[in-house]
């Protein structure tokens, strides 16, 4: 990830700061408005209601709201083409959506040279082939914009959530981490290196990723023949993955249904088959390293200026949608803190 990455999600932060009011505040809507808002001004050097953008919203909310809800046919199917007939609604939600991203590109490219600053799509139009110097197609961009757009947004938002979520009822960890924002504000963040400067930030963000894993189960098709411990895996076998289980089994972790930042002490970058939040192998998630780094400086921003305290009496509980979201979504009551930092 590059450092016009860190400009633009620092831009996003200050943004959502700017947009939130007095009394009680909806954060996982806070949080999807304000990943949504980096992800575009990140990809496109625009803020997600210019124009060009302005209709992402409205298209990511419906997806998540509608034909992006698992189904039973998610479970049987091999292929795209296996029971066409019930998923003739997400055809024709992926053209309307490729059409959306096919004009945010093209208001993207619309900009004028001194408007447009330092952005992926710039990396992706000026990136070439080591072996053969070709560029990538336009189908190629835009398939990598729609797929960090993904990766920035809805998942991104609920780890944020989350990681909120449990420093509410962890003053210890929520002064740890507002210590070392105050050392290190948000404003003097340059590069991606910056963020290695909040190591108790990380180490929440983390812990908040085990216990809530954005995405709780992955599913594979096996390709070839499999024995695992006395279960025979055919070829063709579909092999669901959960991270859910993992990230809680006791036999990985010490008080795995325990929200303990410091189990990250000196493991801050710890991936592995036990930490599983962003996939394995050859597909996991290409987004990860940019949707990491936007979570920590939209964390960053709001914690150097508020302390998060829920207000709400409601029991939250995590639900599967697409990714796992707070049902109901709770209300916090952000209390400015006495020296602001930002």
């Amino acid at each position: 990830m590059s450092a016009c990455c860190c400009v633009h999600f620092t831009a996003a932060g200050q943004g959502m700061l700017g947009g939130l009011s007095s009394g009680r505040v909806n954060l996982a809507d806070l949080f999807q408005r304000a990943a949504l808002d980096a992800v575009c001004r990140a990809l496109f050097s625009l803020p997600a209601d210019a124009a060009g953008a302005a209709g992402l919203p409205g298209l990511v909310r419906e997806f998540l709201d509608g034909v992006g809800r698992l189904r039973l046919v998610d479970f049987l199917a091999r292929g795209d083409s296996d029971f066409a007939f019930f998923i003739r609604d997400r055809h024709a939600f992926a053209a309307r959506w490729f059409a959306a991203i096919d004009a945010v590109l093209k208001a993207r490219l619309a900009l004028p040279p001194g408007q447009a600053g330092r952005d992926v799509v710039e990396l992706l139009l000026t990136a070439r082939d080591p072996e053969g110097d070709a560029a990538l197609s336009p189908a190629e961009v835009r398939e990598q914009v729609a797929t960090l757009l993904a990766a920035g947004f809805e998942t991104t938002a609920r780890a944020m959530f989350w990681t909120v979520y449990l420093l509410s009822f962890d003053p210890a960890a929520l002064a740890e981490v507002q210590a070392e924002l105050a050392a290190f504000p948000p404003a003097s963040l340059r590069t991606p290196a910056d963020l290695t400067r909040w190591p108790a930030l990380r180490r929440c963000f983390l812990e908040a990723l085990r216990l809530y894993p954005t995405v709780p189960f992955l599913s594979r098709v096996a390709l070839t023949p499999h024995r695992l411990g006395a279960l025979d895996i055919a070829p063709g076998t579909l092999v669901l993955v959960c991270p859910w289980i993992i990230h809680r089994h006791r036999r990985f972790w010490d008080e795995p249904d325990a929200f303990i930042p410091a189990r990250w002490i000196g493991r801050e970058e710890q991936t592995g088959p036990n930490f599983l939040p962003f996939g394995a192998g050859p597909r996991v998630c290409l987004g990860a390293v940019f949707a990491q780094a936007e979570a920590m400086v939209l964390l960053g921003t709001l914690l150097a200026a508020f302390r998060p305290e829920l207000d709400d009496d409601r029991p939250v509980l995590p639900q599967v949608v697409l990714t796992t979201v707070p049902a109901p979504e709770p209300w916090f009551r952000l209390r400015p803190l006495a020296a602001q930092v930002m």
